[in-house]
């Protein structure tokens, strides 16, 4: 108080035992890290524990809403909720133990850990910070920031600092501070550090306080000399002429070509700083040997035994007692010798003399079992071709009786399940007056004319998606919207009916011309739900049944020569397409009046032709897709 220190006796103090940090928060509240727990202060004097009541808590990081503990059994942090505090462990550093913590303005969290190094912690992200990135010791002791937001780190034998860039991503360099620098005291004492109002850092050893002033440095910002002053074989200076094809000044051959068995090598290299030339550090790599650069170190001499046959090329980078490295390494190229039996000559020559023994012992095997191996060749070839033929015609047999997806069905199971469609369209066609003039033709010459009308018919199936039922004697009977179910059943349904309608008068036309009868048609649609299925064990149909069926037969009989007939349900799906003749109410045998309509056309908009028979590019998808 003032200029005076006053001990905090029970209750007002968090502990009687030990006290290792104080951190004050956003709030101004004082957190306390114990030998026994965290410890907050509740704002009048007094302290709560907030958890780790086992544990050694070494330092306290306040964040805005969460509260970060480094404790002697990893990274904790407490959150506050309805004002009750929640305690948990991070679970990447959850046995680590924790000797101080810190936290950048970009949210990283540093942690110090005892006997494992340095942690930076961002969300769900951990990396690591050892010696292979420039720590001298992984016991850390604390962690500070500095005016710039460079990490200071003191550890068990010196005192380092990390620069990292403006973003606090990467890490571009860890110096190091000792004797030399000034940091006597080589050992730095747990969490004994501090930033100063004016910049200026204290940092708190063995032997004492040590103050820091970033703007009185002086760094030696000239690179180290590097140089590769010798190379071994087996640990001895050889004659390297019969390898390589000149010596230079330095003693190292050029073009080096050793054999197989000359795979021990050892370099030696040096860096030259006359500043610091005892802080001189370095970093190697053998292309084609190691997957990564070395870590760094302090020695001038690395040996590299058994190496394979291929090429290599080793490098060398120094780094001044500053941290200044060398900005291009220096290169050393040579290649090692495969053995001869390892050269392709070799391979290729082997592999030739076993092909050649290989061939030879094959064409006499040959020569005894070609003509039986021929023979049954022919043999299988042709009952090969006839099951094939075989299958084929049976496929194409099946398919003309059955839908696809029902015949595979059938040909998987051995049955066909029957299956109810909600909404389909049901054709019917017949030529009017066909018992009358059929009596007065040949049966050759009346099943040839039928044929004829019945495959047009078939051809507009394919191209309008429309499953073919059957016909009965001159009726014709197709579905639109089985088996695969469409929503322009309707339409499809349509435009079958006037492509038959078509097709007939086209035909009509050439037999008027040649003096014979000519067949009229007419065609009634319909609109509702069926079944499907498959009945009967031998010659079995694929058939549809329900009341729309019925009616679709009623539209038929109740419609006239060279006109389609066509239900309201069917209209309603079609009315913006189509130009009608409204019929009015039409009663019907068994199903009373029933509203019908004679299909004129297409509207003109709807059509490619004046007849109003065939769709235009507007309804192109309904015949691009049509097929089945």
């Amino acid at each position: 108080v003032g200029e005076r220190f006053t001990a905090l006796a029970p209750p007002k103090a968090p502990v009687t035992t030990r006290l290792f940090a104080l951190r004050r928060d956003d709030q101004g509240r004082v957190w306390a890290g114990t030998a026994n727990g965290l410890w907050v202060d509740t704002g009048d004097g007094n302290y709560t524990r907030v958890g780790l009541a086992d544990l050694l808590v070494n330092d306290v990081q306040p964040g805005a809403d969460t509260i970060w503990a480094a404790t002697s059994q990893g990274l904790y942090h407490a959150v506050e909720q309805n004002g009750q505090w929640t305690v948990a462990r991070h679970a990447s550093l959850s046995t680590l133990p924790a000797n101080s913590i810190t936290q950048d303005g970009a949210g990283n969290l540093w942690i110090g850990t005892n006997g494992h190094g340095l942690f930076r912690v961002l969300g769900t992200r951990v990396d690591s910070i050892g010696r292979d990135r420039g720590l001298e010791s992984l016991t850390v002791e604390f962690v500070v920031l500095d005016a710039y937001e460079n990490l200071w780190v003191g550890t068990r034998r010196s005192l380092h600092q990390v620069e990292l860039d403006v973003l606090q991503e990467r890490i571009i360099n860890i110096h190091h501070f000792g004797p030399r620098e000034g940091f006597d005291g080589i050992q730095a004492f747990r969490n004994a550090c501090l930033l100063d109002e004016d910049s200026t850092l204290w940092f708190g050893s063995v032997i004492g306080a040590t103050n820091y002033d970033p703007r009185r440095v002086l760094r030696d910002m000239r690179e180290p000399l590097v140089h590769i002053t010798d190379l071994q074989l087996f640990f001895e200076d050889p004659d390297w002429r019969p390898w390589c094809t000149s010596v230079n000044a330095g003693r190292l051959p050029e073009g080096l070509n050793l054999p197989y068995n000359k795979n021990h090598l050892t370099f030696e290299y040096t860096g030259i700083s006359l500043a610091q030339p005892d802080r001189v550090r370095y970093r190697y790599i053998l292309e084609g040997y190691d997957p990564d650069w070395s870590p760094i170190t302090a020695t001038n001499r690395i040996t590299y035994s058994n190496i394979p046959p291929g090429d290599y090329t080793f490098k060398v980078m120094a780094r001044n007692g500053s941290g200044v490295w060398t900005e291009e390494a220096v290169t050393y190229t040579f290649s090692i010798a495969p053995p001869f039996w390892a050269t392709l000559p070799f391979r290729l020559g082997a592999g030739a003399f076993l092909l050649i023994g290989l061939i030879f012992t094959v064409r006499y095997r040959e020569r005894k079992l070609r003509k039986d191996r021929e023979r049954l060749e022919g043999m299988v070839a042709k009952r090969t071709r006839e099951l094939a033929t075989e299958k084929d015609r049976s496929e194409r047999l099946l398919l003309n009786i059955l839908p696809e997806t029902t015949a595979e069905e059938l040909k998987m199971k051995g049955t066909a399940e029957a299956r109810r469609y909600e909404s389909v369209t049901v054709l019917f066609s017949d030529f009017k007056g066909f018992t009358g003039f059929s009596s007065l033709m040949d049966s050759t010459e009346l099943v040839a004319d039928l044929d004829l009308f019945f495959r047009q018919f078939d051809q507009h199936c394919h191209t309008y998606g429309v499953e073919k039922i059957k016909t009965i004697g001159d009726a014709y009977m197709c579905v639109a919207g089985i088996p695969e179910e469409t929503s322009d059943h309707a339409l499809r349904g349509i435009l079958m009916a006037l492509a038959m309608l078509d097709s007939v008068d086209r035909i009509n036309a050439d037999r008027a011309a040649r003096g014979l009868v000519e067949w009229p048609i007419r065609i009634g649609l319909h609109s509702g739900p069926v079944v499907t299925g498959v009945v009967g064990e031998k010659k079995f149909a694929y058939d549809v049944w329900g009341d729309t069926v019925n009616l679709a037969s009623r539209m038929e009989t109740n419609s006239e020569a060279g006109h389609i007939n066509i239900s309201g349900s069917t209209f309603s799906q079609v009315m913006e397409l189509v130009e009608v003749q409204p019929r009015g109410p039409i009663r019907v045998k068994g199903k009373g009046e029933l509203n019908m309509y004679f299909l004129d056309r297409l509207k003109p908009a709807y059509s490619s032709d004046p007849s109003g028979r065939y769709p235009s590019d507007t309804l192109r998808p309904v015949v691009e897709h049509g097929s089945h």
